[in-house]
């Protein structure tokens, strides 16, 4: 009686360590994978827009405050919207990396 005891103790700990390795390498395994994941968001369309709000949705959508350069070109054009974004770096639409660099040309009709 004892030794029928003894064996299904044993087989009993063997059983709850082995899940407790099968625990540690899944989780493992799931923090290894996701640890080079880097999120990408979908750069919004901000052409046409005021430099404010584009900037404002940028960030909204979890990305850094943009570089705004203004067109000195267009200065004195009447083509383009007055101070207005003409243009983006990314294109709207593009996945972008968290940290990318993001430009905004601004129209400059004075």
């Amino acid at each position: 009686m004892k030794t029928i005891r003894l064996v299904l103790d044993r087989e009993i700990k063997i059983k709850v360590w082995f899940l407790l390795l099968v625990l540690i390498l899944g989780l493992s395994i799931v923090v290894y994978a996701n640890m080079g994941t880097e999120r990408a968001f979908l750069m919004p369309d901000v052409t046409g827009l005021y430099p404010d709000n584009a900037v404002e949705i940028i960030q909204s959508v979890g990305l850094g405050i943009p570089e705004i350069i203004v067109d000195e070109a267009s200065s004195g054009t009447t083509t383009s919207t007055p101070d207005k974004v003409i243009e983006q770096m990314p294109v709207g639409g593009s996945e972008v990396k968290k940290g990318a660099v993001i430009k905004i040309i601004v129209s400059n009709n004075k």
